[in-house]
This record gives C-alpha cells, sequence and structure tokens, in this order.
C-alpha cells in the first residue's frame, strides 16, 4: 500500500488558499477603487457634462477627502462657480447692449460686422441676420469722401479712438440719416487688435430741426420785415392823405399784407408738421401718386396743361413724393404769368455704375423760373445772413427728399420756365403701369 502524502496535499491546499485570498483581495482591492475613484469620477464627469450643456443649476458634487479625487472635485467646484459668475456677467453686459439707445455694432479686425443690437436694427432697418458678416460700408451714404474713410481706416488701425458728430449713413430703405458715431478698437491681452466696437446716435431729427429753425427764423424775418415796411409806409401815406378814396385804397394794401402774414405764418406751420409727419414707412408707387396729384391740379387749375409721362414698369419709392408734388406743381401753376400755364412731369430710372437704382422725376413748367438766390439756397443747404429763400414750400420739398434718401436740383430751361429734378431711391418694381399723356 501507498503511504498519504501529506506534504502534497498541504502544498496543495496552501496555493489553493493564497490564490482565493489573491481572488479576495482584488475583489476587494476594485470595490474600493470603483468607490473612492470610480464612481466619484463617473458622477463628477456627469456633473461637468450637465453643466457644459448649459444646467447652471446643477451642482457639482465635492468629496471632501484629502486625496487627488477630493482635490479634482473641489477644483470642479470653482470652476463651475467662476464660470457661472462670467455668464451672469456677460448676460447683463448683453442686456445692457441690447436695451442702449444707441445702435451698438462688433467687427472683427477686418471690419466685418459679427454683432448688432436691437437699436442697430431699428435705426439702420438692417436686421441682425442681414447686417452680420457684412462690413459697416452698408451704411455708406456717399456723401463723405474716400479720403474721409482713408483718415477713419488709419485713426482705428493706429489704435485711436474716431469720433464724428454729423456722419451721414443710408439707412436699408435709402433715407439719409445723421447720426454721431465713434469707433474704438478692440484688443486682446497681447495687444493685438482683434476687432472694432462702434456706437452710433441718430442725430437726425436734431439735424432736421436746426435747418428748420435757421430757415424758418430767416424767411420769416425777411418777410415779415418787408410786409411790416409796406404797412409802415401805407400807414404814413394815410396819415398825410388828404383825400379819403386814397386812405381806403392804402387801407386795402395794409389789410392785404396783414393777411399775407397772417398766410405766411399758416405755411410756416403746415411746413413744419408736414416735415415731422412725412416719414414714409412703406414704398408708394410713383407712376399712380404722380396721376393722382396731375388729375387733382388740373381740377384746381382747369385753364392750365398738365402732362404725365411714366415708364410702363411701376417704379416705387419710400419718400412722401404726393406732399413733394403737389408742392412743386402747386408753385409752378401759381406763379405762372402765361395765358396757358403749362406742367410736365416726367419720369425715369437709372442705374450709374455701381449705384443704386434711382426714380428720375422731372417737373417742367413755361413761368417765370425760380428766383437764382432760391436755387442756391437748397444746393447750399442752408441759411446764411446774405443767403436766404422766400419761399417755405422749396425747404420742405427738400427737407422730405433730401430725407428719404434723394436729392433736388432746380434748372432754367433753354426757353422759358423751370426744370426740377428729384433723384429718389428706387425700391421695387410692380405691375405694368401704361403711360399717359393728358
Amino acid at each position: 500500500m501507498r503511504q498519504p502524502t501529506y506534504g502534497n496535499d498541504t502544498l496543495r491546499l496552501f496555493s489553493i488558499g493564497s490564490a482565493v485570498a489573491g481572488i479576495f483581495g482584488l475583489a476587494l482591492l476594485y470595490v474600493l477603487i470603483d468607490k473612492h475613484i470610480i464612481q466619484p469620477l463617473v458622477q463628477l464627469i456627469q456633473d461637468i457634462q450637465q453643466v457644459a450643456r448649459g444646467d447652471f443649476d446643477t451642482s457639482i458634487t465635492v468629496y471632501e477627502s484629502a486625496d487627488e479625487v477630493g482635490a479634482l472635485s473641489r477644483s470642479a467646484r470653482e470652476m463651475k462657480s467662476q464660470l457661472v459668475a462670467r455668464i451672469h456677467e456677460a448676460e447683463r453686459f448683453e442686456q445692457g447692449i441690447n436695451y442702449a439707445g444707441h445702435a451698438i455694432y462688433i467687427t472683427d479686425a477686418d471690419g466685418v460686422i459679427e454683432y448688432v443690437n436691437p437699436s442697430f436694427e431699428d435705426i439702420t432697418k438692417y436686421s441682425a441676420a442681414e447686417a452680420i458678416g457684412q462690413t459697416p460700408s452698408i451704411l455708406k451714404s456717399g456723401q463723405q469722401s474716400e479720403s474721409y474713410y482713408d483718415e477713419l481706416w488709419g485713426t482705428i488701425l493706429d489704435g485711436d479712438v474716431w469720433e464724428d458728430k454729423e456722419i451721414i449713413n443710408r439707412r436699408k430703405n435709402g433715407e439719409l440719416f445723421y447720426a454721431d458715431e465713434t469707433i474704438a478698437p478692440i484688443t486682446d491681452r497681447n495687444d493685438e487688435l482683434v476687432g472694432f466696437v462702434a456706437t452710433m446716435i441718430d442725430r437726425t431729427e436734431q439735424q432736421i430741426h436746426q435747418q428748420q429753425t435757421q430757415a424758418l427764423s430767416r424767411v420769416l424775418r425777411h418777410n415779415l420785415r418787408t410786409r411790416l415796411n409796406l404797412i409802415d409806409g401805407y400807414a404814413s401815406e394815410i396819415l398825410a392823405a388828404d383825400d379819403p378814396s386814397t386812405c381806403i385804397d392804402y387801407a386795402q394794401d395794409i389789410r392785404t399784407q396783414a393777411r399775407r402774414m397772417v398766410e405766411l405764418g399758416n405755411k410756416a406751420n403746415q411746413t413744419v408738421k408736414k416735415v415731422a409727419d412725412t416719414v414714409q414707412e412703406d414704398a408708394v408707387s410713383v407712376s399712380e401718386t404722380i396721376e393722382s396729384v396731375a388729375a387733382a391740379q388740373r381740377r384746381r387749375f382747369p385753364e392750365a396743361t398738365i402732362k404725365t409721362d411714366v415708364p410702363p414698369s411701376q417704379l416705387a419709392v419710400v419718400v412722401d413724393i404726393e406732399t413733394v408734388l403737389e408742392e412743386l406743381v402747386e408753385n409752378a401753376l401759381e406763379h405762372n404769368d402765361q395765358a396757358r400755364p403749362k406742367v410736365t412731369i416726367r419720369v425715369s430710372n437709372q442705374r450709374a455704375d455701381s449705384t443704386a437704382p434711382t426714380v428720375r422725376i422731372t417737373i417742367e413748367d413755361n413761368g417765370p423760373g425760380i428766383p437764382r438766390n432760391e436755387r442756391r439756397v437748397l444746393r447750399e443747404g442752408e441759411e446764411t445772413p446774405l443767403l436766404h429763400g422766400s419761399g417755405l414750400g422749396l425747404w420742405m420739398v427738400y427737407w422730405i427728399v433730401t430725407r428719404g434718401g434723394g436729392d433736388i436740383s432746380i434748372e432754367e430751361r433753354d426757353s422759358r420756365g423751370t426744370r426740377v429734378i428729384l433723384r429718389l431711391p428706387q425700391q421695387s418694381a410692380a405691375t405694368p403701369h401704361d403711360t399717359c399723356e393728358h
């Protein structure tokens, strides 16, 4: 018989026990690693992902252990706290910009617009989607020279702030507006240029009011002084006259001048009101408006010949041309010294080189013409002590047309009479319209 091998069995049992102990130790180690390292890390990752998705109400789980996991959780909590503080600061800053009464836009270093606030949209009529990706050149009115923009860019590229209190820009609808504009460079921590920020205040109303005050003051002073001098002269003649009939004639002259003074005051009030009320929001048909005005003036002046010549296609502008045409046609007929007053209104559209489409309206008459100084006042765009116009109607036309982004010129015809040319930004072409001539 073989004898039992106790030594080998003991060795096997020891080996098995060691293996079981090793497995148990590994299992315990895994449990400890899972509990103190893997689970905390998974929880941290989930918390950070929630914050990354914008859920700033999520709390970062903090482990108070002194090991690396505890330090990492505390760092994550601090980072989240700083991130939320920065976001709230940015939100307050954005809210302040959004509710600012001034237009604000930001560009990159090449001048490409990256951000505009709601006031920019209100003032320029460009939506954020239309402006972003463009350059501020979309606002160029053509009223400033290229040297002006060279100086502007030279200033801001040198790191200085540019400011102009009377720049003339153009809205999307073609309307011109005066602005107080400031442009400043933006630099990073290394003082490298990364973009520009600009603020813009619409000064159009103040500018128009200034022109109105200046023009109305000089026109009223000139005309009232002239009529008061006449009244004073007539009164002196009455005092010196012995013949009652002569006194009656001079009294009638005084009444006439007084009535004209009242009419002038009413005209001044009407001019201010019409200019204030004629900011056109929607496009109007040029041809239909012309025909309507012509028909009304034919009824008022049946002895006059009023012809219209409009193109087959419908043209539209965002200007109160009804008020403009009424004033110009009425003025041409009221002051016409011919037995058969004639007025012709012609329309054409033109595109000069790279400029925007323009509607050209020409009003011609066979009257005595507009005085040279009247034409010069409108050309200069302002009154001076030695240069003033006597008519408020032309000023009203000037303000409405220029405010709508157009211009006006007045010429003498070769034969006799006046030619007034209006150039207005074209908005759109509509349905065909037959040419009418009467």
